[in-house]
């Protein structure tokens, strides 16, 4: 299949290059509306898909580069989540990529749609097709879909040749998306820095750019988390926080020590406020695990403890819409922003802030990576678990670093970033592990001493716990095979090139 934008809103200028030798048929005539659906992010788009609901049918159709085949499948309404899309191989493709995040409208538009076939002088169908009519916002393009038939490719590369006579171009984009990057309808979200940094750059400039680079990801997702329209709106939320307070503490002596201190303190302030909600929405994902872990008769038994967790759930949502609504949150972000785009001073700066960036950039790696050697390496059998958690907390600000700074570091980095990433998932699954334990036992409490405390729930949550247990001493063990090739001689000698 290969769709066509066509210059002229018709088939005659195409008819004319063609010549007696072939004519188009027109069929059925259709008009439709039709949705164009994506996440936020973009997850579609990027892998050159469109997923498109009209007509009561779902279609995910192939960008120009793609390799997948077309596929549709009935479907009533536009499906909001993975588990709302049609069992088949439409789903199979869809499910993985956009995994928990909704499926949101991004532009809903008209469509007149054409059947079509070219036929040879003794009116055997040589190529099908469509013709497509797209209006919105005021703008419309016509489009030419043709499909090969099989045993006619002489009739296919002629009417491919009336269309470059005519300038007609092969589509760069799928229709959809080309409507909705037309009429500034297309979303732009990314969740990466994606920044470029010159080397000797001042170092309180490029800190500024990074920062606000993080609070234009931290502000787009709070009209989505605010609605509750999936679980990865208030992550990336956090994670940009994170990131943010991380960079103040991490990178030193670049801003003054009370504007750190203050806005450390106010974004720290925020990110716990927003931690109840976030435990919530990770236990409920969790869930599907927690049954397959029991006896389908104990798996049943969870059913009171997810619909007490929806409900923590549904207050949460409350709050946190009030929290964002709040003068204390706006005047955070604010004031936040105000500073990184205020004037840079020229007297009284800290000691670092002039310096280029990536000397800086360097000496803040050179000490977190000693920082996580040196505790790591003092990682046993018998470490208390806090001390564990503490090494992954310094694991994650050395990964931040990386991304911080990964346009001004050497390509050779990415090896160092690679066992770093390895590193930290190996200690984020040990903590996960950790926390889930620990909420268990909070919840079994909180049910016990409610009215309707059941028994066989409790009873329940109780048998995931040495599941849970074994799982987190799983990635204890791991932890030496993951921190022994970060701490290998090889990657030691790579980090000391790198920040020398």
């Amino acid at each position: 299949m290969q769709i066509y934008t066509l210059p002229a809103p018709n088939l005659d200028p195409l008819q004319e290059a063609l010549g007696e030798r072939y004519r188009f048929e027109t069929g059925a005539n259709t008009l439709e509306r039709a949705t164009l659906l994506d996440t936020f992010d973009g997850r579609l788009r990027s892998a050159a898909l469109e997923l498109r609901h009209s007509a009561q049918e779902l279609q995910l159709l192939p960008g120009r580069d793609s390799a997948v085949a077309p596929r549709s499948a009935p479907c009533a309404q536009p499906p909001e989540f993975a588990e709302d899309l049609p069992v088949g191989p439409l789903r199979d493709l869809v499910e993985p990529l956009i995994e928990i995040r909704r499926l949101l409208p991004v532009i809903t538009w008209q469509r007149e749609v054409t059947s079509l076939r070219v036929l040879d002088r003794r009116r055997k169908t040589v190529v099908r097709g469509e013709l497509a009519r797209a209006q919105f916002g005021g703008h419309t393009s016509t489009y030419l879909e043709i499909r090969p038939v099989r045993g006619y490719d002489r009739a296919l590369a002629r009417v491919r040749e009336a269309l470059a006579s005519l300038e007609a171009s092969e589509a760069e984009t799928t229709e959809g998306e080309a409507l909705a990057r037309a009429t500034g309808h297309l979303w732009s979200y990314d969740n990466k820095l994606r920044l470029t940094l010159h080397p000797e750059m001042r170092a309180d400039l490029a800190m500024r750019l990074i920062h606000l680079r993080l609070l234009d990801i931290a502000e787009a997702n709070i009209p989505g988390l605010r609605r509750a329209l999936d679980v990865e709106f208030l992550h990336d939320f956090r994670v940009a926080l994170r990131k943010s307070r991380s960079g103040l503490s991490q990178v030193r002596r670049v801003f003054p020590e009370p504007a750190v201190q203050h806005f450390k303190e106010e974004l720290r302030t925020l990110f716990r406020r927003t931690g109840r909600q976030r435990d919530l929405d990770v236990f409920l994902l969790s869930m599907p695990d927690y049954r397959g872990a029991l006896p389908p008769e104990a798996a049943r038994d969870l059913d009171p403890l997810q619909s007490y967790l929806e409900r923590q759930q549904a207050a949460e949502t409350k709050d946190l819409d009030r929290l964002f609504r709040s003068q204390r949150t706006r005047h955070t972000l604010t004031s936040w922003r105000d500073y990184l785009e205020s004037e840079i001073p020229t007297r009284s700066l800290p000691t670092a802030a002039q310096r280029p960036i990536h000397e800086v950039a360097r000496q803040s790696i050179h000490r977190i990576w000693n920082r996580v050697l040196r505790d790591g390496g003092r990682i046993g059998e018998t470490t208390e678990d806090a001390a564990v958690h503490a090494v992954r907390v310094q694991i994650k600000k050395l990964r931040y670093l990386f991304e911080f700074f990964r346009s001004i570091l050497p390509a050779e980095a990415k090896t160092a970033i690679r066992e770093t990433k390895r590193l930290q998932e190996n200690l984020g699954r040990f903590a996960d592990y950790s926390v889930q334990q620990q909420q268990i036992r909070s919840l079994a409490s909180d049910l016990a001493s409610g009215d309707w405390s059941n028994a066989k729930t409790l009873l329940a949550m109780g048998q995931l716990l040495p599941q849970l247990e074994a799982g987190q001493q799983y990635e204890r063990q791991r932890f030496h095979q993951t921190f022994g090739r970060f701490s290998s001689a090889a990657n030691q000698k790579l980090m000391k090139g790198l920040l020398a």
